[in-house]
């Protein structure tokens, strides 16, 4: 199997949450509890370093384009 790319983080662990439903190893609560709470570690890592937390409802970051263009990736709310 050669390498994957991705346009953002989102959809690779989104793929790769998915992947562990296919194999039997978590059922869908579990995956989406976990993609839950890894957005909750990473939104309070984004406001411990820059002091804010960019969403796709923070006020100017609606599109992917916002995001990239101040070096961030969006958080989906």
């Amino acid at each position: 199997m050669g390498t994957r790319d991705f346009p953002s983080f989102i959809q690779a662990s989104e793929e790769a949450s998915i992947s562990r439903l296919y194999g039997g190893i978590h059922f869908m609560d579990a995956i989406t509890n976990g993609q839950d709470q890894g957005k909750a570690v990473g939104n309070w890592v984004l406001q411990r370093i820059y002091g804010e937390v960019y969403t796709t409802s923070t006020p100017g970051m609606q599109d992917q384009s916002d995001f990239q263009a101040r070096g961030r990736e969006p958080f989906h709310d």
